[in-house]
């Protein structure tokens, strides 16, 4: 029997790996897998990524392995992953782009990790499931950085970049202000702004010094706005890119709170909240509200977001096919009304189609309690969900034993340094270099045990998130933000839901196949009884 041809990728973040997953071990892994199990040769020399996220298949050595198979159509038989996150950790860019590329070149896709994925119905359900499963461990990621963001917001700290005119310093553990070295200090430590001093050549201030001048200046309320703005372009006030400021970005530092020692950010800490932070402006609060009132006299048009109205929006789908958008026509008192709306239809009876939102989002509420997962999702669900915890808190507590194991060995090297000056073996300022040294070591390794603590409790953190999940969507959906509420009706709703919006009942068999409509004659394990049966406003689902 002749040998199959395959081709292997491989791939971490630009962190360091906990799971002892390395380019080399992925590679001897994947290659041994080819070898013995798929009975194939590795036809070309592994695509080693390194340093590039998964959240989308715009990473270079995927690129090069998806042109290698285009241009060997028909000659490869597998790609080789090492597990299914290492391919993508976004279902849209996965399924859109690397298993469409895969499939129409005839290449199958094999896992290392997961060795049940192949072409056999459950073997499609768990690579549905597995990158289902590193997406959505993914998003919890993100909803954990973005809530100790906000928190560190809310205690005075700063986030983000420094805005035009600062830089950073690091607050550190015990207490003292560094500056910001290394990617680490930057993530794991709160961080403050001081003002950028830096002169640079020909100049004789600094950009904070040029700012502080046109800010007191422009307080004193007898120039425009455009006069302030050529007093900057004058001082030859750069942006980030080293280009002359514009005045769109001139006004939004006139109008942001930070240059008083302030902090404001809708994201992190919600609309209209502002907070002291823990270092000081380039000028006063009296200062800076002075301006605020002489820009207030020169009003602009903003037009409020209005996305929170329509959760739904990209995700309804009318009878006639079109998408369903969400929009706020006033009635005959001039007030705004919000609603979902098909303009356009396959019949002139159907040129316009709409319906309150109010009432569309009853409709979905309602046929989000008679949903619920298959018997066989939730089996296969806790089976994966309790050997992926297993292996990761297995690989995480091996970590932070070498962490420890590591801080110990600094501690012994400490005191082997005082030996050798108590010797006089080395001078004092030889001695004090060497405990610098193991001081930096040290925070490092701090840093590295903080991250992993961290991925212990964000593992039991998304365990109890996708159980929940799995068992109450329509509480879910109700409660959570719109970027929530939008990935959770992707996930429900891969394709879209149609709905009609006249009789406002919803397509059942638009439903991903992790979960099913309940009926009253038997309910899931963990579904709750009082959602036995099928709300109005919901088809009945089709047989098959």
């Amino acid at each position: 029997m002749s040998r199959g041809k395959a081709v292997v990728y491989v791939r971490v973040s630009s962190k360091e790996q906990v799971d002892g997953a390395s380019l080399d071990v992925q590679e001897k892994a994947c290659i041994a897998y080819a070898e013995n199990e798929l009975n194939c040769d590795v036809v070309v020399k592994p695509f080693r990524e390194e340093g590039e996220s998964a959240k989308t298949a715009n990473r270079t050595e995927l690129t090069k392995m998806l042109a290698y198979i285009q241009m060997h159509k028909g000659e490869i038989d597998y790609a080789v992953f090492y597990d299914m996150s290492r391919a993508s950790r976004d279902s849209d860019s996965y399924y859109g782009v690397v298993k469409a590329i895969l499939r129409k070149n005839g290449v199958k896709i094999r896992s290392v990790k997961e060795t049940g994925i192949d072409e056999s119905p459950m073997g499609r359900f768990m690579e549905l499931i597995s990158v289902g499963m590193a997406q959505f461990e993914n998003d919890i990621r993100k909803v954990k950085v973005h809530e100790a963001m906000a928190e560190r917001a809310r205690q005075g700290y700063w986030t983000t970049q420094p805005p035009l005119g600062y830089k950073i310093k690091v607050v550190m553990g015990d207490g003292s202000i560094v500056d910001s070295e290394g990617r680490k200090n930057r993530v794991k430590f709160p961080k403050i702004l001081v003002p950028d001093t830096t002169i640079e050549p020909g100049e004789a201030m600094s950009i904070s010094e040029k700012l502080t001048m046109i800010f007191r200046r422009f307080a004193e309320g007898d120039m425009k706005e455009s006069e302030a703005y050529d007093m900057a372009l004058t001082m030859g006030i750069k942006g980030k890119g080293g280009n002359l400021i514009t005045f769109g970005r001139f006004d939004d530092i006139l109008r942001s709170p930070v240059y008083a020692g302030y902090i404001e950010s809708e994201k992190l800490l919600g609309p209209g909240e502002i907070v002291k932070a823990k270092f000081d402006g380039l000028i006063d609060k009296e200062t800076f509200d002075r301006i605020q009132a002489i820009l207030n006299g020169d009003k602009r048009d903003l037009k409020p977001k209005k996305k929170e109205l329509y959760p739904l929006d990209g995700t309804l789908v009318c009878e006639c096919g079109r998408l369903i958008h969400g929009d706020a026509p006033t009635d005959g008192s001039s007030r705004n009304v919000p609603r979902y709306y098909c303009r356009k239809g396959k019949t002139i009876a159907h040129n316009y189609q709409s319906a309150k939102a109010d009432e569309i989002h009853d409709t979905f509420n309602d046929f989000l309690q008679t949903i619920c997962p298959t018997e066989g999702t939730m089996r296969l669900f806790k089976e994966i969900l309790k050997r992926t915890a297993i292996k990761k808190l297995g690989s995480v507590n091996t970590a932070l034993e070498v962490n420890r194991k590591a801080e110990t060995e600094l501690d012994e090297q400490k005191i082997k340094i005082l030996q050798l000056l108590v010797k006089g073996d080395i001078s004092k300022e030889e001695k004090d270099r060497l405990i610098l040294e193991s001081d930096k070591e040290r925070i490092k390794l701090r840093a590295e045990r903080i991250e992993l603590e961290q991925q212990q409790t964000l593992s039991e953190g998304t365990i109890e998130y996708v159980c929940n999940f799995m068992t109450q969507p329509a509480k879910l959906w109700k409660d959570a933000d719109l970027e929530s509420k939008q990935a959770l009706q992707k996930l429900m709703f891969p394709n879209g839901l149609h709905i009609d919006l006249k009789t406002k009942k919803c397509r059942t068999e638009d439903l991903s196949p992790l979960f099913s409509i309940i009926t009253n004659k038997k309910a899931p394990e963990g579904s709750n009884s009082d959602a036995m049966v099928i709300s109005a406003g919901v088809e009945p689902a089709l047989s098959g």
